[in-house]
Parts: C-alpha cells; sequence; structure tokens
C-alpha cells in the first residue's frame, strides 16, 4: 500500500490504504471538501517523478515537518481517529468553534491532519524530522483551521474541550502542541502523547465517552463519535495515547 516518489530535494511516501474505500457520497461530505483533497493529491503527483529508490527504514519512520497524517488512538483499541466533522461546539457553555471528535471510519479525509511549525515560528522546512519534545501545530485539511484547546468546558466528560481554529491555518498559541515521545523522533506506529502548550492538559478520549441519542439527541450529527478531551494524563495513561498509522509523508533525502 505504499507509494514512493522523488522530487527534487523532497522524499515523499504515501499510504494509500486509507483511500482506496473513498465514497464521494457518504451522507455530510461536502462535495467541496472531496474536490480540496483530490486537488491536494494532484499538486503532489503531478511535482512527483515516481522511483523506486532504496531509502533508510528508519529515516521512513519519522513524522516530517509537511506530512499529512492520521492519528490513531490507542485505548480505544486503534479503531477511532482524531477527526473534525462539519459541526460546531453550543455557544450556551461551549466555545462555539467547530467540533473536534474521533471517528472508527480510517477512509473519511475529515480526519487529515498537516503537521507545521508552532504558532509565531518562522515556516518549519518541509521534510524536517519533529524531534520528541517539539511544539507544532497540526492544521486540519479540509476545515483549514488548527486543533486547538481552551478552558471552555467538554461536554461529555467535563474535562476541557477541543476544537478547531482560526482562518485558513492562522490562529493564536493556543493552538500549540508538545509532542511527547521517547525517542528522539517522532515515530510513526510508535505511541506520542500531545501535551496542550498553553494549558498543560493532554488531547485524550475515551471509549466510556460516546456521542449517542440519550447525550446528544434524536438525530444527532456525531453519534457514535468519541469526544475528544483535554485532560490531567497521568504516567502511562493510555486515554491520552496516540499512533501515526496512515497518511502522506514528506521526507527529506
Amino acid at each position: 500500500h505504499l507509494m514512493r516518489a522523488v522530487v527534487p530535494m523532497v522524499y515523499i511516501a504515501i499510504d494509500l490504504e486509507q483511500h482506496k474505500t473513498l465514497d464521494p457520497y457518504k451522507p455530510f461530505r461536502a462535495r467541496s471538501s472531496i474536490m480540496k483533497q483530490f486537488s491536494f493529491f494532484l499538486f503532489l503527483f503531478v511535482c512527483a517523478i515516481i522511483s523506486t529508490a532504496a531509502h533508510d527504514d528508519d529515516k521512513e519512520a519519522i513524522v516530517t515537518c509537511g506530512s499529512v497524517i492520521k492519528l490513531m488512538h490507542v485505548e480505544s483499541g486503534g479503531r477511532y481517529f482524531l477527526h473534525s466533522p462539519n459541526t460546531s461546539w453550543s455557544s450556551n457553555g461551549g466555545s462555539g468553534q467547530r467540533s473536534v471528535t474521533l471517528v472508527e471510519e480510517k477512509s473519511d479525509p475529515d480526519s487529515l491532519w498537516l503537521v507545521k511549525e508552532a504558532d509565531g515560528m518562522d515556516a518549519c522546512a518541509i521534510g524536517a524530522p519533529i524531534n520528541c519534545g517539539d511544539q507544532i501545530r497540526l492544521e486540519h485539511i479540509n476545515g483549514q483551521q488548527n486543533l486547538h484547546s481552551h478552558n471552555f468546558q467538554s461536554p461529555l466528560s467535563k474535562q476541557q474541550e477541543i476544537s478547531l481554529f482560526g482562518t485558513e491555518g492562522k490562529g493564536d498559541d493556543s493552538d500549540d502542541w508538545t509532542v511527547v515521545c521517547d525517542k528522539r523522533y517522532w515515530q510513526r506506529n510508535e505511541p506520542i502523547r500531545l501535551l496542550h502548550s498553553q494549558t498543560g492538559r493532554f488531547l485524550g478520549a475515551t471509549r466510556s465517552k460516546k456521542f449517542d441519542q440519550s447525550n446528544c439527541g434524536m438525530g444527532c450529527p456525531i453519534e457514535g463519535h468519541l469526544e475528544a478531551f483535554g485532560l490531567r494524563a497521568y504516567a502511562n495513561d493510555k486515554r491520552s495515547e496516540f499512533k501515526v498509522t496512515h497518511g502522506l509523508y514528506v521526507q527529506a533525502p
């Protein structure tokens, strides 16, 4: 499922598994979002020259600036992915900003996130490795807003709300997250945690906090989604562990 391509000064690895079952007629999926996805990948393919050149496996495993990733949640058994549906949190007790949840369907393009530099920093070099301890932002590909948190209360767990914020990728320092991991670099398929730099809360979720008709009402657009929240996690708390398992990876040669 891995396609490799070489462009000048950049190596790109594309995991195609998440796209082989795309359904353009799925309810609530806007046609404009589909076009954004196809346009994004078409740009990369136009630039790329397909190559069978060998590359170091350890190098390929590193998450880098400019990569587009999916984050799989560990505690839910690897079944749920960080996601942003086209809905907003209530402004009655919530922020009114676009919501962030977790979904089971790994082929949904609304679970794609761009890895980039922290707010106010110079643009990171495309393909530069992300170190453990680095501050980053994750921009939602379709929403063009950043993963965000603040002191609003999350609706189910009553912890800290997670949302999207900004316009065309520009937001504020509450979009910054520190990558917490044990190795030198952020590695694919290895558990990491994302620490919200402004509030000291970890991005988290749990199977016990799921939206259904009893807590979300009839016709709930996020029924079956897990709540994403910011929590004060303890050591080895699986609720705050994520892995990068799918995506488009950009690497320097």
